[in-house]
């Protein structure tokens, strides 16, 4: 009798373990990755490596970026580099790219002419004020009056000058940064994806509060190369291997 309680016992106990590690296997998801490591999304069309490599280029762009005692020089090489990879994308695609940075091209040249009818404009005033020089000849006849006929001269050029020196506002921070936090924050459920309004906002941010169209925004990520999904968003980590390829090549250049 002792001897059939005992393999009575035994196969209970292992009866139960069996089912405790079948119940812990059914409880832990399939796709869970080494602890401590970063899976991709299943939908990216990217590899874990080349998002793992791209995130980490970004990673010592930000750190170099917030240790750099200039910004704004920064800034501006990152808006020309980026503006020429997207003048030079939509030349092989043989598409218009209706970028902000060309929009801002187009309207330098409006104000130059308009300067120089400015300048013809400050010559005109100089009669007005010859009424007031009439009364100092009077009370000193010996004083030249010639001389202060050159002062209205130089007064037109500080005229024009607030006009020329009047730059468009600039961010404290380059635009692939800024890019990259905001679609960051925008992705709150780490989905990989960003919706064309987000992207859209984005950009105006970029563009110095000038708006972006949703139809325009596709057609610049098309331009670069980042397919739209069905459900209209666009891979989040598509767009980060490609700010990391651009950075790359600027420090290759470089």
């Amino acid at each position: 009798m002792y001897f059939t309680e005992f393999i009575q016992d035994s196969c209970f106990i292992v009866f139960t373990k069996s089912f405790i590690y079948l119940y812990q296997q059914l409880q832990t998801p399939l796709h869970w990755g080494p602890q401590g490591q970063e899976v991709p999304t299943p939908a990216s069309s990217l590899t874990a490596s080349t998002t793992t490599q791209a995130r980490a280029i970004l990673r010592e762009e930000l750190a170099r970026v917030n240790a750099t005692s200039s910004p704004n020089e920064l800034f501006d090489a990152s808006v020309q580099e980026m503006s020429r990879r997207m003048e030079d994308l939509a030349k092989k695609n043989k598409v218009k790219l209706t970028s902000q940075q060309q929009q801002r091209k187009e309207e330098t040249p409006p104000p130059q002419p308009s300067s120089s009818p400015s300048l013809k404009e400050p010559q005109s005033p100089p009669p007005p004020p010859t009424p007031p020089k009439t009364p100092t000849p009077s009370p000193s006849p010996q004083a030249q009056p010639p001389t202060p006929s050159p002062p209205p001269t130089p007064s037109p050029p500080p005229a024009a000058t607030p006009r020329v020196t009047t730059p468009p506002p600039r961010s404290e921070t380059p635009m692939e940064t800024v890019l990259l936090r905001a679609l960051q924050a925008k992705d709150l459920g780490n989905t990989g994806f960003v919706t064309g309004n987000e992207i859209s906002a984005t950009l105006t941010e970029l563009s110095q509060g000038k708006a972006m169209s949703e139809a325009e925004t596709e057609q610049l990520m098309e331009n670069l190369g980042i397919p739209q999904t069905e459900s209209g968003g666009f891979p989040y980590n598509d767009i980060i291997l490609y700010l990391a390829q651009a950075i790359e090549s600027t420090k290759n250049e470089s």
